[in-house]
């Protein structure tokens, strides 16, 4: 467990960000297509990338990804394109999280992929078949990350993909990013939207074409910095590597934390947030585009004290744990009565005190880098299983200790 204890420092220090595991994740996926050198691994990377990576290494007939779950989705994908049979497992936690809507979706295009065990749920066994192609239509309320495990295979397709997403569609603008990474590695992705209010995305057979990487810092893993800037007066955060222009729909939090009393400005370096030290009275925002953001906004209105109604929450049933619930939970123990729905999260009652008990993290990397930042103020905050960050941002804690003291217990 780590305490944290909030530390005097300058008005301006620079915190540095891990690399964007979406764009990191989708690339290797399409590198290892092409038949590209896969990486080694990296302390420098976050552990999803590392898991991504083993396993693309990997002439192992049993792979196991452990809690990465966007490594689970792409690698079920990936390996229906493999002339092998692979057994595809996770942890008991990833064991619980559904896949069959993906499964059969793929099944559908012509794999042959069974559940070993609950029906709907990993571990998988992927066996020899040779993918077709064709029409499938899934529907949009469901991880964006099924929908971009099959675009990215789609040009490897005999008979190409058209695949209808159906609405409401969450995420959209990481099926947005799948679109434009594709598009710099040479594919031709036809778009439409219809008058349903469903999306058709067409690949037709074709070939990805070698060139450079994209990279980018990681926006999702800035808005626990936004978080602290918001709570903490005066403060002034640097972002390095960091651009507004980025392909990461995350971007969308410089203008959401405005409200939130923190002013973006970006220069040839990156971002710098600056702590106006002014916030509106009530606040509502509807996460349903960028669910990751999502419990940083939560821990910013409860810190700040003010009404607040966050919408658009229903894929957080589905992460690590029940984002939902666990936020319910572990923010209680500072004084907020949350109200909860399975897509929303909203307060009018806030009654700040130090924690009554250490905060739990369910071994949900996000759950420990939103509650951290609310050491800003109140005394007594202890991270329990502090090493879950490394999942995303194996940095955190010490760029944390910039701010704070950061004690074993």
């Amino acid at each position: 467990m780590y305490r944290l204890v909030k530390k005097n420092i300058a008005s301006s220090t620079h915190v540095l960000l891990p690399i964007s595991k979406s764009i990191f994740n989708r690339q290797q996926i399409i590198r290892a297509i092409l038949k590209q050198k896969i990486a080694s691994p990296s302390e420098q990377y976050p552990e999803d990338c590392n898991v991504i990576l083993n396993a693309l290494r990997s002439a192992e007939d049993s792979i196991n990804i452990g809690h990465a779950g966007s490594a689970m989705r792409f690698l079920t994908a990936y390996y229906t394109l493999q002339n092998r049979t692979i057994t595809l497992r996770g942890s008991v936690q990833m064991h619980q999280r559904p896949i069959g809507i993906l499964v059969k979706a793929l099944n559908h295009l012509g794999a042959d992929i069974e559940h070993i065990e609950d029906y709907g749920y990993p571990p998988l066994l992927l066996k020899k078949r040779n993918l077709q192609g064709g029409e499938i239509e899934i529907s949009g309320s469901v991880s964006s990350q099924y929908i971009t495990a099959i675009m990215l295979i789609a040009p490897e397709l005999t008979l190409g993909l058209k695949l209808t997403i159906t609405p409401p569609i969450v995420s959209m603008p990481y099926i947005e990013m799948t679109t434009t990474i594709m598009k710099h590695y040479g594919i031709v992705i036809h778009q439409k939207k219809n008058t349903s209010g469903s999306i058709t995305i067409s690949i037709a057979h074709q070939e990805y074409q070698i060139v450079d990487s994209l990279e980018e810092k990681d926006w999702s893993a800035a808005a626990f910095w936004y978080e602290y800037v918001s709570l903490t007066k005066d403060a002034v955060v640097l972002l390095p590597g960091l651009s507004l222009k980025s392909l990461q729909g995350d971007n969308i939090l410089a203008s959401v934390y405005e409200s939130l009393g923190v002013i973006t400005v970006e220069d040839n370096t990156g971002i710098r947030l600056i702590q106006k030290n002014k916030t509106v009275d009530a606040f509502e925002y509807d996460c349903s585009k960028y669910p990751d953001i999502a419990l940083a906004l939560v821990c910013t209105c409860v810190g700040h004290k003010i009404n607040f109604k966050i919408t658009g929450l229903q894929t957080l049933l589905l992460k690590e744990t029940d984002r939902i619930l666990a936020l319910k939970k572990e923010l209680a123990k500072i004084g907020a009565e949350l109200i909860t729905t399975n897509d929303s999260i909203s307060c009018s009652l806030i009654k700040l005190h130090d924690p009554t008990d250490a905060f739990c993290t369910y071994d949900d990397h996000r759950m420990a880098m939103s509650l951290a930042p609310l050491a800003a103020i109140i005394n007594g905050v202890v991270i329990k299983n502090p090493e879950v960050v490394n999942k995303s941002y194996p940095g955190y804690w010490k760029e944390m200790r910039r701010f704070f003291e950061i004690r074993s217990i």
